[in-house]
């Protein structure tokens, strides 16, 4: 059971990813670098895996944000 919740929150993950890029016009930017949702998503992942507990759900989601990330075209930081 524990595999299927894993693996649907990862295509979870990704449709929350996908939408939410594509229908919203937030950015974070630090001067000249552009920090995308694969980066946070993956920098979450690296914190919280050195302290904390995190349900496996949550994990796929937040493997699946990092995910759809990545398959774009412009994933630099520049902007």
């Amino acid at each position: 059971m524990e595999a299927s919740v894993y693996s649907i929150s990862i295509v979870l993950g990704f449709v929350i990813a996908r939408l939410g890029v594509e229908y919203t016009n937030i950015r974070l930017r630090v001067g000249p670098i552009r920090i995308h949702h694969w980066m946070w998503a993956t920098a979450i992942m690296l914190a919280v895996y050195f302290s904390i507990e995190l349900p496996d759900w949550l994990w796929g989601i937040l493997l699946g944000i990092a995910l759809e990330g990545l398959r774009r075209k412009e994933w630099g930081w520049r902007a």
